[in-house]
């Protein structure tokens, strides 16, 4: 047992069984027995009990001594497990403790899918690696030398600004990062769980506090994912209709239907008659992109592109895809002057969609840093190489490295080939390796190809760019999507459902999209103002707070989360006592019950 714990006597009140199940304020619950309360006082203690050994130290005792003097006594056995550095072995102890849930029936855990998916549900958007991200903030030397950023500020649920942690893509260490997020993430749904006013909220809304309150905090990216991932699990996620009306431009787009994914990512939005519209060929294309990652099952959601998700198709945002970002910089512009040409030839440009296709963030990472300072620069001296040894014309230092390193990428089982797939309107590989045994296009054609790219709209993370080009035209079409899932996991039970925006149309020679290229631009829309409306009413009648004039729909649901007072019903106090009693007969994560339990399985 830490010795924090016993010097602030904390482990001594508890263990005398001082412990009673708490309401609002502290108040102990009404209309529970006397043995329900015991019950809740040994889970509450069989958590505490079981998670210290596991973990080795307890980093404070602050949060559980908080709830211990506002007598919230059922909590209090909970409170350190939020703030706990974690090591290696806690990860066995998020597996037991998911085991033991699995083991359980009724309330909190009619099955184990249901706090599996609430601890997916109440993951932070931005993984940070909870406990552990917790840690490396405390070793900014150690951040620093692994170039994770120390200056990082990160809104929490607790309402705590925390650093960048663990982040997410941390090379090589993305397992710790999200194995840490979801231990923490474990003990923080089930102190929720048997919290009397949590449950309340939980049930007037159809959310779980925790997430909600990651929401009010102003966590990037927190209400998309909510939305998403709630819709997956079919909980009612109308306490956020009032983002999602304006966020999302359509929903529950059955993902067999083929005509309606392209009619929705093709012109449907487009807010004003355009000379030109996207092409019908390109956004039934698009549409097939996205079934084939769903296997055309669940449903498709419709995000609106406006600001940054049409930034990042058009290649015009720090982030995208480089492909995109590479036709309207100066690696177009190097491979025009390799060339000698103004403009590229359909072939060529397969060369070029082909070589800038291949060479992703990560790949240029790996074998194109070391030597270059940019994707793009990279791309534009490998192309330059590639023209050159072409006509058997002698290579400088740069161009030599450009090819070393391009010749290090591995060649694709799919394809046979280090450049990317790009393909004609009949789904014909074109690519070739070697310049001279690229195919020719065939009259009229567009080019197709894809990219993956970390996307900065943080409910989809890691994203693909559909683009299809116009060789002729000189216009590209690009159309952003990813399947919302937990390391390529659906919650238990849960549907598939694809994210995907609008195509933005971008003039690459110009260097500008939509509108401004006289183009289809969807852009603008702004959703369906009745709709909003009866949004903002709902949550006015499900919360009790009015919408201020002044407010946004993302302003109301904030201050709506932090300002609710829902009262906590007798029925709300019995299932504390009863998840409790549960957690206590299940002899979950205790040394004994619990191991018998956990043997069953292993």
């Amino acid at each position: 047992m830490s010795d924090a714990l016993e010097d602030q006597g904390v482990w001594n009140n508890l263990k005398f069984g001082f412990l009673a199940p708490s309401g609002p304020y502290g108040q102990v619950l009404e209309g529970t027995t006397e043995e329900q309360k015991a019950e809740i006082g040994k889970a509450s203690v069989s958590l505490f009990a079981d998670f210290t050994p596991i973990i080795g130290e307890v980093k404070s005792a602050k949060e559980g001594m908080q709830d211990f003097e506002e007598g919230n006594y059922a909590m209090a056995a909970l409170g350190g497990l939020g703030a706990i550095p974690l090591a290696g072995p806690v990860f066995r102890g998020a597996k037991n403790l998911a085991k033991g849930a699995d083991k359980l029936s009724g309330g909190m855990l009619t099955s184990g899918k249901n706090i599996i998916n609430d601890t997916a549900f109440n993951m932070p958007t931005n993984v940070r690696g909870g406990v552990i991200g917790d840690a490396f903030d405390k070793m900014p030397s150690v951040q620093k030398a692994m170039g994770i950023a120390t200056d990082k500020k990160i809104p929490t649920a607790s309402g705590e600004v925390k650093g960048a942690g663990l982040p997410y893509y941390t090379q090589g260490l993305t397992p710790l990062s999200v194995g840490g997020e979801a231990a923490t993430s474990m003990f923080n749904t089930l102190r929720s769980k048997l919290n009397p006013k949590d449950v309340a909220f939980e049930r007037v809304t159809g959310l779980t506090y925790p997430k909600a309150k990651e929401i009010s905090q102003g966590a990037e990216g927190a209400a998309e994912t909510a939305e998403l991932m709630g819709r997956q699990m079919g909980k009612d996620t109308s306490l956020l209709a009032p983002m999602s009306k304006k966020t999302y431009l359509a929903e529950g787009i059955d993902a067999s239907n083929t005509n309606d994914i392209a009619n929705a990512v093709g012109n449907k939005f487009v807010r004003a008659n355009t000379p030109n519209p996207v092409p019908d060929k390109v956004s039934k294309r698009f549409a097939r992109h996205i079934q084939a990652q769903v296997k055309s099952k669940g449903t498709v959601s419709i995000k609106n592109p406006a600001r940054v998700g049409s930034q990042e198709a058009s290649g015009q945002s720090k982030v995208g895809a480089n492909i995109i970002k590479s036709l309207q910089g100066n690696a177009r512009k190097m491979y025009l002057n390799a060339l000698k040409t103004d403009s590229m030839s359909p072939k060529q440009t397969v060369e070029f969609l082909q070589v800038s296709g291949a060479i992703d963030v990560s790949t240029f990472r790996k074998y194109f840093k070391k030597d270059f300072e940019t994707p793009t620069q990279a791309i534009g001296v490998l192309l330059r190489a590639r023209h050159k040894e072409s006509l058997g014309k002698t290579l400088g230092a740069g161009e030599k490295k450009a090819l070393t390193a391009f010749n290090k990428i591995p060649v694709k089982k799919s394809t046979g080939m280090r450049v990317a797939a790009v393909k004609d309107d009949a789904g014909n590989v074109l690519s070739n390796d070697t310049i001279s045994k690229i195919k020719q296009v065939p009259k009229d054609n567009f080019l197709t190809t894809q990219q993956a790219y970390r996307s900065s709209q943080k409910e989809l993370g890691g994203a693909n760019a559909f683009i299809s080009v116009d060789p002729v035209k000189q216009r590209a079409y690009v159309g952003i999507s990813d399947k919302h899932d937990i390391g390529g996991m659906n919650p238990v039970g849960g549907d598939n459902i694809i994210t995907a925006q609008p195509i933005v149309s971008v003039d690459y020679v110009k260097g500008t999209y939509g509108k401004k290229a006289g183009l289809a631009d969807s852009t603008k829309y702004k959703g369906n103002k009745a709709d909003i409306q009866k949004a903002n009413k709902n949550v006015e009648g499900m919360l009790s707070v009015n919408k201020r004039p002044s407010e946004t729909g993302r302003q109301f649901v904030k201050r709506s989360i932090n300002e609710a007072d829902i009262r906590v019903t007798k029925e709300d106090q019995r299932k504390v006592a009863q998840r409790a009693a549960k957690l206590g007969g299940a002899g979950l994560l205790t040394g004994g019950a619990g191991s018998k339990v956990l043997s069953d399985d292993d």
